[in-house]
């Protein structure tokens, strides 16, 4: 039951796993560990510069994701055909609209937060229009917040949401 589950001090990939097979079974993370996972992104995006810049491996390579909204099973679909995260390997920008629309937008978002934490140098999130608070409250975001958690959880990850870059610059190029 993956809501008694709490973020260890090191995310590891059957950690991640286990998160993904309560989520494809309808379970939800513990408010608690929810928060847990939010208090540890702050520690990692509060000193971001408003636009990252990030430099491929030689041997690396990048997938860069956009408009998730909220698709759990479209997330998975391109994690598992691209391989996870890896440090100088597989790196990934989540290029924004992670929410909003899709009736899994905070499992897709807690995932997202959850590789971060596995491996923080390579995965990037920046922000995109529907990591907005007037957006969420107009595209069903913040209901879906509402309905499986409370205001308060919205109201940390509208918070995040400020944090995040607008933009990665790739190799001083893209």
């Amino acid at each position: 039951n993956i809501s008694q589950l709490q973020i260890n001090e090191i995310v590891t990939l059957s950690y991640i796993k286990t998160i993904i097979n309560g989520f494809q079974q309808g379970e939800l993370l513990s408010y608690r560990t929810c928060v847990n996972i939010f208090t540890s992104i702050f520690n990692i995006f509060k000193d971001y510069p408003n636009i990252m810049s990030l430099t491929i491996p030689v041997e690396g390579r990048i997938i860069v994701v956009g408009d998730i909204h909220g698709q759990l099973d479209d997330l998975l679909c391109i994690l598992y055909q691209q391989g996870w995260p890896k440090e100088n390997d597989t790196i990934y920008i989540f290029n924004g609209d992670i929410v909003d629309r899709g009736q899994e937008s905070i499992e897709c978002l807690l995932l997202i937060m959850l590789l971060k934490l596995y491996q923080p140098n390579s995965v990037y999130i920046n922000r995109g229009n529907h990591e907005s608070k007037d957006i969420n409250s107009q595209n069903g975001f913040e209901q879906e917040c509402m309905d499986k958690y409370d205001g308060l959880l919205f109201d940390i990850i509208s918070h995040f949401f400020g944090l995040l870059p607008i933009a990665t610059i790739i190799n001083e190029k893209i």
